[in-house]
């Protein structure tokens, strides 16, 4: 039984049935409805299929399980952070490549080392005309291709005590 009127309401909600045709209240339906919306079946919200994030909205949206009602926030604060990447070799690289997929514009790469051949069966951000580049010089370039519009800061450096570190944090030069 309430797996039938689940059912009419979710053809009613997608207009293949008539509202009448349901034969409960109004309010019946509404906390249906909402029931449906917060176990993340449905949703209130409008946005484009055809948008860069549309897909990270709708995981975040589903995800979701607070009283929020926009699941943009979440895209927004990737956007905002700021990360910082310490090492990007097989894994900082790959790292820094899905950040940057999933919205994070400002990121900062740190590291000493340069490209070498045995990297790019291993490192996906390398290719041959890359080989003795710095990394972090070609992971930022590969970084811009992905999105044009983030803001990369580099650091070639190795990590060796607190202050080096420090600054690294605090976005200074070296």
């Amino acid at each position: 039984m309430v797996q039938e009127l689940n059912e009419k309401v979710i053809k009613c909600l997608n207009g293949e049935l008539d509202r009448k045709d349901l034969k409960i209240s109004d309010q019946e339906l509404i906390n249906i409805i909402e029931k449906f919306r917060s176990l993340g079946l449905i949703t209130t919200n409008s946005y484009s299929d055809n948008s860069k994030y549309s897909r990270n909205i709708s995981f975040f949206e589903w995800m979701d399980t607070s009283d929020n009602v926009d699941p943009n926030i979440y895209q927004e604060k990737l956007q905002k952070a700021k990360v910082a990447v310490f090492g990007v070799g097989g894994i900082g690289s790959a790292m820094a490549e899905y950040l940057v997929r999933a919205g994070v514009k400002n990121i900062k790469l740190v590291d000493f080392d340069t490209v070498e051949e045995s990297n790019l069966t291993r490192q996906t951000a390398y290719v041959e005309s890359d080989i003795n580049k710095a990394k972090i010089q070609a992971c930022s370039d590969y970084l811009k291709k992905i999105d044009s519009t983030v803001s990369v800061e580099t650091a070639h450096c190795k990590l060796q005590g607190q202050l080096i570190l420090k600054r690294i944090l605090m976005l200074k030069p070296i």
